[in-house]
């Protein structure tokens, strides 16, 4: 067989891969990046989050001004299990970023604003997180674990945080004079972070002399107006709404003596209320109060047309609107109503008679209302006579076809001006290999299914393709949507994937082990004619909480078609409950293409590729003679071991102090088989600490299967950080 056999036999297995239901890949996922910002002119180490990298990945950050040193580079994954989760929370799906590392260079005269960022790999690209530049010093959370201890903002300033683990609360701190008023505000949908800002501000004894707008200025999530009563120091408490976090829960708080607008403030050029308007005007209003409502009289002619259209969440205003229009007889015409996050649908209102018709706008629920609940009201000529044109959008900005396969891209289309005809797509900036399939909106219908197709010798790589429409002289360009503060846009990317020739299959199976040790299942590997090395590891991505369970990154050998995977349970898990834990594969595979190395993955949630396993009663218990302990000199903790009659050897006590701690010294001490107590002394040296969070005693019973374990926790009784004066 010639050198080159080979290559044409695994190129022949890929392209029956790719084949509708053969495809096995993982696209990467873009989680989150932390800091989610900085200053213009500064340079910042920030951390990448996401699914599916296995260590190896691209990473842009769009738009002008933003210089990246190199690639992203694996680093530990900085982790905090956080508290044990009651059902039905635990149930849920969840997702374990890996860590990344990567420089960024922000120029000095680098817009300031949102930003995406993407991920891509051999098998895709992503985006989803956004990256905020601005214009005043910034400091990064320290994150440690434990309760939180206070750290710096300055003012003016920014902080970037994360709510990390769940129930997680930072604390920052700043000096306020009187007299002389802070606005401190929050932005994470503007990141797209999933965190729900809660602020509060403390003095230095701990209460609260400051709350959170009911509804926050223009363009943030949260923010508060603080008049401090006293010149000192102060604390910005800030926590998510629902006490949820994660790696993803990031923010940035900002502390300065600029006020804020409560809204963008709409630009009126029409009359006042309550007197007579023509066609077009633009018209400006606040719902002042809870309860009233703004009545604006427009004057038509009978059979004249008008459009109108009311701005209010656009504008940052928490405006839930219903516009009515009643005629010039006192009889309702129209009425239209806000969505939970949109403004009312444009109307389009023809005047049955001539005469004052009246355009009332109110909020959608009485008890609201204030002087952010501003609005612009718009009034147009009629639809037909304005210029056509038509919008194009589609779902993402970020595609992924696979190498020898095909993807469907949903293209919608908004007609405007009275334009009603078909629109014909293209697409450009397609490499050599990619095509499309010429698609049409068709007259009257809103939506178009455009196929993209890649061959199944293209070179992998990314390109930017240019989704357009036309229908004789019109033209228009699609567009993405918005993701947080970053706008939306018609810079969109087009992966084409490796996929992975392996996946692992297996059947349903469900059993009982006890918690703190390993529970091992067996699995089988569909090769695809891929005969290297494979990777399994947990994976990123698992169909529920893990409840702290973990597990090694093991090595299945070439040619070796099944193996074992251990998935240690953790000691404190709720017993009677059904943990479930999916398990990836991953390997360094030759492209059929080009030849060079390309990582590859295949993970499934699907419920027979599960570990499911109801977990019962540990064979190792420890129980503490105390639960907390003076945090100074020498202390001795009597620790008692109990452990099941067929759990054989000694075992070891050791601590695991938490890594900010400072000046405690800790050694390992066993219990021989058949003994039950030991004492386990720790040393506080003078000026240890600090003391937010507790150390863990850990029991190990070692064993040719894997460790028995079992925990228990003291606190440490001493200093934690007091304001400063």
């Amino acid at each position: 067989m010639s050198q080159k056999e080979p290559t044409r036999l695994w190129l022949a297995a890929a392209v029956m891969l790719a084949a509708p239901g053969l495809v096995f890949a993982n696209p990467p996922v873009a989680s989150y990046i932390f800091p989610a910002g900085a200053r213009r002119g500064d340079s910042v180490e920030v951390r990448v989050g996401g699914l599916f990298l296995h260590g190896t990945c691209e990473a842009e950050i769009g738009g002008p001004g933003i210089t990246l040193a190199g690639r992203p580079v694996p680093t530990a994954k900085r982790w905090f299990e956080g508290p044990v989760l009651p059902l039905p929370d635990s149930q849920r799906q969840e997702d374990y970023p890996s860590d990344m590392l990567l420089g960024a260079r922000v120029a000095p005269d680098a817009p300031t604003g949102g930003r995406r960022l993407r991920l891509s790999t051999a098998q895709g690209v992503a985006s989803g997180p956004v990256f905020m530049v601005g214009d005043l010093p910034e400091v990064v959370e320290n994150e440690i674990e434990g309760d939180p201890i206070p750290q710096t903002i300055p003012v003016p300033g920014t902080a970037n945080g994360r709510l990390f683990p769940r129930e997680d609360v930072d604390l920052w701190e700043f000096r306020a004079e009187a007299g002389k008023p802070l606005t401190i505000f929050a932005h994470a949908a503007a990141l797209n972070s999933p965190v729900l800002p809660r602020i509060e501000i403390l003095d230095k004894a701990g209460r609260v002399v400051a709350a959170q707008m009911p509804y926050p200025c223009a363009g943030t999530d949260a923010s508060i107006r603080f008049d401090a009563p006293a010149t000192g120091t102060y604390r910005a408490r800030i926590s998510d709404a629902k006490m949820l976090g994660s790696q993803a829960h990031v923010y940035r708080l900002t502390a300065t003596h600029e006020p804020l607008p409560l809204h963008r403030a709409p630009v009126g050029r029409g009359p006042s209320r309550g007197q007579g308007a023509t066609v077009p005007a633009t018209l400006a209003g606040v719902i002042s109060a809870p309860g009233h409502s703004d009545a604006w009289t427009v004057n038509l002619a009978a059979g004249q047309s008008c459009r109108v259209e009311l701005e209010a969440r656009r504008l940052g205003s928490p405006l839930r609107a219903i516009v009515t229009i009643t005629d010039p007889a006192g009889k309702q015409a129209v009425r239209r109503e806000a969505g939970d996050k949109d403004d009312p649908d444009p109307i389009q209102f023809k005047a049955a008679s001539t005469g004052a018709h009246v355009i009332r706008v109110a909020d959608k629920f009485r008890d609201r209302g204030g002087e952010s609940f501003g609005y612009s009201l718009s009034l147009k000529t009629d639809e037909a006579t304005a210029a056509p044109g038509i919008r194009l959008a589609v779902p993402s900005d970020s595609l992924v076809v696979p190498r020898g396969g095909a993807t469907k891209v949903k293209v919608s289309a908004e007609r405007i001006g009275g334009f009603s005809e078909a629109v014909a797509l293209e697409v450009g900036g397609l490499p050599p290999g990619v095509s499309f399939k010429p698609a049409t909106i068709a007259r009257g219908a809103a939506s178009v299914d455009l196929e993209i197709t890649a061959s199944a010798t293209v070179p992998l790589g990314v390109c930017s393709p240019v989704i357009r429409g036309r229908a004789g002289n019109l033209a228009a360009t699609a567009m993405a949507p918005a993701l947080g503060c970053a706008p939306e846009t018609g810079d969109i990317r087009l992966a084409v994937a490796f996929p992975a020739p392996f996946k692992i299959v297996s059947e349903y199976e469900m059993t009982g082990a006890p918690r703190g040790e390993n529970h091992r299942r067996k699995y089988r590997i569909d090769r695809g004619g891929y005969e290297g090395p494979i990777h399994v590891g947990m994976a990123d991505r698992q169909a529920r909480h893990l409840q702290g369970v973990t597990g090694p990154e093991i090595v299945v050998p070439p040619g070796k078609d099944s193996f074992e995977y251990p998935a240690l349970l953790a000691p404190w898990m709720e017993m009677g409950r059904t943990c479930r834990v999916c398990v990836m594969a991953w390997a360094t595979v030759a492209d059929p293409v080009d030849g060079k190395s390309r990582v590859v993955s295949f993970g499934s949630t699907e419920q027979n590729q599960q570990m499911i396993v109801v977990v019962g009663p540990g064979r190792l218990e420890l129980e503490l003679d105390r639960v907390t302990v003076p945090a100074k000199g020498r202390q001795v903790i009597r620790v008692k071991v109990s452990r099941d009659s067929a759990l054989k050897g000694e075992a070891e006590i050791e601590a695991i102090v938490p890594a900010h701690f400072r000046g405690v010294a800790v050694a390992k001490v066993t219990v021989p088989e058949g003994a039950g107590s030991v004492d386990f002394p720790i040393e506080f040296a003078a000026g240890s600490g600090p003391f937010n969070a507790p150390i863990t005693i850990m029991a190990r019973v070692n064993r040719k299967d894997g460790p028995v374990v079992a925990e228990a926790t003291v606190l440490p009784v001493g200093r934690i950080p007091a304001p400063a004066d």
